[in-house]
């Protein structure tokens, strides 16, 4: 009596890609008598298969097939471009050998510190740095900004779009003391480079530095001047094409 258990056919059977029995006991057999190797079994004997099941040695021959491995599809050779030629030598980029002696201008003026300024030793690096940027510059700075902090409000509540927690609904009128220090927080970024404005405020004990809030401004104040710094009133700009009109107004 037979055990139950799944039966296997020759017709619904996998066969898999190996060597028959057969073809392994021969090729061992001719190693063992001339001494020949793996190397001179030809690829039509590798590439045959046999069912992994049992069965006559007649049956493994009938089910034996030969599998045509194909070409492999190389696709259409690339066409190289010729490029031209450059020109390497001076002769060939039209270059002459032609010295000619420079003349240098006589230096006109007086060495030294100019005597208008008013500098001695005894000068802060304030003064000197007034004389850069005027107390004036800084006067026209404060009116600008403020002048375009209203442009810019009036401007988004026709528009309706005037956000109640916006930097332009917060904003309040700077004051030009205000204004030297933003530009004295300023110098001090120039000095001190941190990876994002925001660390010049952290209180994080590795890049923290006190200098920024020392100076009596907020990190959120210095944000919002910067928002509204500006040096020319906007409604005196000429059209594009107009008389007088500057792009870099």
């Amino acid at each position: 009596m037979e055990k139950p258990g799944p039966s296997f056919s020759s017709e619904n059977t996998s066969q898999k890609m190996f060597i028959g029995t057969d073809k392994i006991s021969e090729i061992v057999n001719d190693l063992d008598s001339d001494g020949g190797s793996f190397s001179e079994l030809s690829d039509s004997d590798m590439c045959k298969v046999s069912s992994p099941f049992g069965g006559s040695s007649s049956e493994e021959e009938e089910e034996e097939e030969e599998v045509v491995q194909p070409e492999p599809d190389r696709g259409t050779k690339r066409k190289c471009r010729a490029l031209h030629k450059c020109a390497n030598t001076d002769f060939e980029l039209g270059w002459k050998e032609k010295i000619q002696a420079v003349q240098k201008p006589a230096f006109s003026g007086v060495p030294g510190i100019n005597k208008n300024f008013q500098i001695t030793q005894d000068s802060s690096p304030l003064d000197i740095f007034e004389i850069i940027f005027s107390p004036e510059m800084f006067k026209h700075t404060h009116k600008e900004t403020n002048r375009y902090a209203k442009q810019q409000i009036n401007k988004k509540k026709q528009e309706g779009s005037l956000s109640p927690k916006s930097v332009f609904a917060l904003w309040n009128t700077v004051s030009l003391q205000e204004i030297k220090k933003f530009f004295a927080i300023i110098i001090h970024m120039s000095v001190l480079h941190k990876s994002s404005l925001w660390d010049y405020w952290s209180s994080c004990l590795i890049i923290h530095t006190p200098y920024a809030a020392s100076v009596g401004m907020s990190r959120d104040r210095f944000l919002a001047i910067l928002t509204m710094l500006h040096l020319n009133n906007n409604n005196a700009k000429a059209a594009r094409g107009q008389p007088g009109y500057d792009p870099l107004f």
